[in-house]
């Protein structure tokens, strides 16, 4: 595509349709988005909560899973768009998905989730928020 002269490159976000980690410094949430829906937010203790927006097919679900194997945790799916056969690991229990629902931390070992998801993503604050991370 032909841009105007004199036109310079602009920095851009992600691309659209792609997933993309965000630190919010704020809150200390890790979040990933994909089209603008934060489907994955962690809480800096290591709470994971998790909606598709009601997008429940493949695409969700592999955006979801690339997320929480990141973690330690993962989603099984019988049927890729039907999200009532849906559940999520985390490693001591399986829960059966809904969207907007959170699976709370179990322990202080959790609370390294948001560091380790920003990590996976080659976020810059990664090694500086596992780095608050007690233990």
């Amino acid at each position: 595509r032909r841009r105007p002269r004199g036109q310079e490159d602009r920095p851009r976000g992600p691309e659209p349709g792609r997933e993309a980690c965000t630190y919010r410094s704020m809150s200390g949430e890790a979040v990933v988005t994909f089209k603008g829906n934060d489907l994955v937010v962690v809480s800096p203790e290591g709470a994971v909560a998790l909606d598709t927006h009601g997008f429940h097919n493949g695409t969700a679900l592999g955006v979801l899973r690339r997320a929480l194997r990141a973690m330690q945790m993962d989603i099984v799916a019988q049927r890729d768009n039907v999200a009532a056969d849906w559940s999520v690991s985390d490693g001591l229990a399986l829960h059966r998905f809904s969207d907007g629902m959170a699976i709370k931390p179990k322990g202080a070992q959790h609370a390294a989730r948001a560091g380790l998801l920003l990590r996976h993503y080659g976020h810059p604050e990664a090694e500086a928020v596992l780095a608050e991370v007690p233990g």
